[in-house]
């Protein structure tokens, strides 16, 4: 039966006398508030009270510190300790050592902990062996295998290679592609001179002046980490052009040019 009380009267009914349910419809309750603490801490609550769904509740555990991560709001360790727990689970398959390996290899190139999601990537793609090529997880085991390259094999060319054939066909000719992968240049720090000319490209095929914009900042960021400071603040400058009224677009001006006093 659904329960239809308040938050503050399921609050209230909780601290008077705990169960399991009423911590689960809690935990729930506030993570559609985007609460991801409050929702780890009743899901916990909820695996304490009963231990029939602790797998269950650490799933759900881990999922929401991902979700919080994103924002500072857990640290590495903190997912480690349920990620890992999830992995041991028996309930736990491949196809889900997969995704969540990918996920703590997320944060932890994120959290600038690359050498400690390594485990996690190595993990991933044994799992993997045993999935089906057309498996839901095959895009995730693809990307897995450009980590591996660049991070493990430390395979620059193959790893270029292998993000590329990502891509759909005619990819050069979609603005968005163009500049997603130039992205992904400048967050590995390599390729950059092609980066740059692709999302140069794909500033030239976009048709709105609003992506044009986001292209040229592109361009202007991966000039910056080639050492080209005044044609990142060209380029930062045509996108203000475009949207003058985007105060992020300034922002990155001002850095642009403290880069260039700095220099």
């Amino acid at each position: 039966r659904r329960d239809t009380r308040t938050l503050v009267q399921k609050r209230e009914a909780f601290a008077t006398a705990p169960t399991a349910d009423l911590a689960w419809s809690l935990a729930n309750d506030v993570a559609t508030g985007y609460d991801w603490a409050g929702a780890v801490k009743y899901f916990r609550q909820a695996r304490d009270l009963d231990a029939s769904r602790a797998d269950e509740c650490t799933r759900n555990i881990f999922t929401y510190m991902f979700y919080g991560a994103e924002d500072g709001g857990f640290t590495f360790e903190e997912m480690k300790a349920e990620g890992d727990r999830v992995l041991a689970a028996a309930g736990t398959t491949d196809a889900d050592r997969v995704e969540l390996s990918a996920m703590m290899l997320q944060l932890a190139r994120k959290q600038q902990r690359v050498a400690d999601g390594i485990p996690y990537l190595t993990a991933a793609l044994a799992a993997a062996a045993g999935l089906p090529e057309d498996s839901p997880s095959a895009r995730t085991v693809r990307s897995l295998k450009v980590d591996h390259a660049l991070l493990v094999e430390k395979d620059t060319a193959k790893a270029i290679e292998l993000r590329k054939a990502m891509l759909p066909e005619n990819w050069q000719q979609e603005p968005r592609r163009l500049n997603q992968f130039a992205w992904w240049c400048w967050e590995n720090d390599i390729n950059l001179e092609e980066a740059e000319a692709l999302v140069l490209r794909a500033v030239e095929l976009a048709e709105e002046p609003g992506d044009r914009a986001n292209y040229l900042d592109t361009a202007a960021e991966i000039c910056l980490k080639r050492g080209n400071c005044e044609d990142a603040i060209a380029r930062i400058k045509q996108a203000i052009e475009l949207e003058p009224e985007r105060e992020y677009f300034k922002e990155q001006l001002a850095k642009f040019e403290a880069a260039l006093a700095q220099k």
